[in-house]
């Protein structure tokens, strides 16, 4: 598909099943079209899981990528100032581990708090402290304000927290994974149509451990390795050693990103049980301990929190995984970071405020300030992203 415009916008419509209806799906069909009429009050950039609203002529199941010219000021983002919050109006809100420092960085600068990083107690998914980010009171009167933040900003994982908000317990989620196919069949069990939207970026990384010579590895390769097909080091570059690869449950944040991203239409075998490792932390603990391991998280959870040492991260395809190849798109496995609604939200509560205005450039300056990378690029060029 070609993009119209130097500021053309991507829209991505995510399609899944008939309103009132059920319906087969088609794993892996596409359409791209090369013009389509869009309704004005779509947000620009935003996927929706709408089958409400799917063309009678769309098979179900369907991503449709829409190029919208957006030179002209009508498609142009409005000027969304920050929602006044207070502890009793702020949203419930839910999301993945790995986005409690961005959940907590939004919510201090909305009560206007001090924040800072620094190392939260010792976690059952991980041997060593985890950084986050903690509200910093500079006075006696913001120290019940700092103790609101911290309940308002517990997140319970990335599918429990799209269950809660299908169920309705939860206003607004900010999670490192768009719905999987087990979270949208719920969603269409209750009823529910789910819109997500990009708030940062992201990417799925590989982790070896420091003592592992090789540097980098080739997208071919890691789904061999996670196939079963290679199993010695020394195929890829490496020492004449076994490969150990480890891998997340099910239905988490980073084994739905490897699955999407990098096995694509591969389906993994079935690894031992003490191949299988519940925490994020957990994870990379792991490749701490054992010299021939090879693993995966997210880039922020191993740069931001958990950046341990005794492993690191490789190349892939000869790009290695930093700021700047994730905002340029250069490394290959570059994956956003998603709020997450449903269509029923009130348009003028809080939550929907939010969400509104963490996709502008105000909110956007915020989440640079955390740490990721912004998709609107001139939040990242004010220097507030660190490679």
């Amino acid at each position: 598909m070609k993009i119209l415009g130097t500021r053309a916008v991507l829209v991505s419509l995510m399609v899944l099943g008939l309103a009132g209806t059920g319906c087969d799906s088609t794993p892996g069909a596409t359409a791209d079209v090369d013009a389509i009429e869009v309704s004005g009050d779509v947000p620009a950039d935003v996927q929706v899981d709408a089958p409400a609203d799917v063309p009678a002529d769309v098979p179900a199941d369907v991503q449709i990528d829409v190029a919208i010219d957006s030179t002209g000021d009508s498609l142009d983002p409005p000027d969304v100032p920050p929602p006044a919050v207070t502890l009793e109006t702020y949203p419930r809100v839910d999301g993945s581990t790995s986005n409690i420092p961005l959940a907590r960085v939004i919510a201090c600068e909305l009560f206007g708090m001090p924040w800072q990083w620094d190392y939260q107690p010792q976690t059952p998914d991980s041997d060593f402290p985890e950084k986050s980010v903690f509200p910093a009171p500079a006075t006696v009167q913001q120290e019940a304000l700092a103790t609101g933040i911290m309940e308002l900003t517990v997140h319970t994982k990335t599918h429990q927290s799209y269950l809660n908000l299908i169920d309705g317990t939860k206003d607004l989620i900010l999670v490192a994974s768009a719905p999987s196919p087990d979270e949208r069949a719920y969603a269409v069990e209750k009823g529910i149509t789910l819109v997500w939207a990009p708030l940062a970026l992201d990417a799925l990384v590989f982790l070896v451990n420091q003592e592992n010579p090789v540097q980098g590895l080739t997208a071919q390769q890691v789904r061999q390795i996670f196939m079963g097909e290679v199993t010695n080091w020394k195929d890829v570059g490496g020492l004449d050693q076994p490969i150990a690869p480890y891998i997340r449950p099910e239905n988490s944040g980073s084994q739905q990103l490897m699955q999407e991203l990098m096995m694509k239409e591969l389906t993994m075998p079935v690894w031992p049980e003490d191949l299988i490792i519940a925490g994020m932390g957990g994870l990379v603990d792991r490749i701490k301990e054992d010299p021939n391991a090879l693993g995966y998280s997210v880039y922020y959870y191993v740069t931001w929190q958990y950046s341990i040492g005794g492993m690191r991260m490789v190349a892939i395809d000869g790009v290695a995984p930093g700021a700047s190849t994730l905002a340029d798109g250069t490394y290959p496995q570059v994956a956003p970071v998603y709020v997450v609604t449903r269509t029923d939200l009130d348009p003028t509560s809080m939550a929907a405020r939010m969400r509104d205005w963490l996709q502008v450039s105000g909110g956007q300056a915020v989440v640079a300030k955390s740490g990721y990378v912004p998709v609107i690029p001139v939040a990242a060029s004010a220097g507030l992203v660190q490679e």
